[in-house]
């Protein structure tokens, strides 16, 4: 097996070990996991750094952040949803955009599925992607949630990369609008010519666990289909607001 692919399956076998029971240390995962000590450490100090994993310092033990603990565990989760899936199929083909399932683990998100639309020219996603949770149009969806005030929004937009950066005014009113319409529309700002749809994907309690997008070229439609678009989208993830 290639060096990366063990590597990969390693992290993933640690990290739905630590998504169940109580937080552990090193030598209990790697005990359990018949890991070397040592690559056991490698691994786990890997997935804090990106976020993946907490440490707990006094009882030197970890877990799973808890956004990812749901994701292991939570059986009926949409992510998982092949109604949701045939939609965005469905979607992506009528409208030729690259449509993804996003889930939430922590402070970043992770492209769990794409797709594609025949179209040759379409926008390419790749699975595995990460990308900070507040940016682009589901960063919108996610500050419409979390109900965060101005100076929130404004330390949010001045801290992140964007090609072309909106003004702290305008992503305010971008957020005020997703949290009456339930979508929120990218339109160039975090990449340079390309829109993005999203929807939050909540879980039982209201939390954000995951987003659905519909990625294209911008400056194809106006305002009144990306907002048919938007409303479609939340149909798929059943999460559609009351007209």
């Amino acid at each position: 097996m290639p060096r990366l692919v063990k590597s990969v399956s390693r992290a993933a076998a640690i990290l739905r070990l630590l998504s169940v029971g109580e937080p552990r240390g090193v030598n209990a995962v790697a005990r359990e996991l018949a890991l070397a000590p040592s690559t056991c450490l490698e691994l786990l100090r890997t997935l804090l750094h990106e976020e993946l994993v907490d440490f707990e310092p006094g009882r030197k033990t970890y877990a799973t952040v808890s956004d990812l603990r749901t994701f292991f565990t939570e059986s009926a989760d949409v992510l998982l949803s092949d109604v949701l899936r045939t939609g965005l199929r469905r979607f992506a083909r009528d409208h030729l955009v690259t449509c993804g399932i996003w889930s939430r683990l922590g402070t970043r998100v992770i492209l769990k599925e794409v797709f594609d639309s025949p179209d040759s020219t379409r926008i390419h996603l790749v699975a595995g992607q990460r990308l900070p949770v507040h940016l682009g149009a589901m960063g919108r969806c996610l500050a419409a949630v979390e109900g965060l005030e101005r100076e929130e929004v404004a330390e949010i937009v001045t801290s992140l990369r964007w090609q072309s950066p909106p003004s702290a005014s305008n992503f305010s009113r971008d957020v005020e609008n997703a949290r009456v319409h339930g979508w929120a529309l990218d339109d160039g700002n975090y990449l340079r010519g390309i829109a993005t749809i999203a929807v939050a994907l909540p879980n039982h309690s209201g939390k954000v666990k995951g987003f659905v997008t519909a990625t294209g070229f911008a400056g194809q439609r106006d305002m009144s289909e990306y907002a048919k678009m938007g409303w479609e989208l939340q149909g798929l993830a059943g999460c559609k607001k009351k007209s």
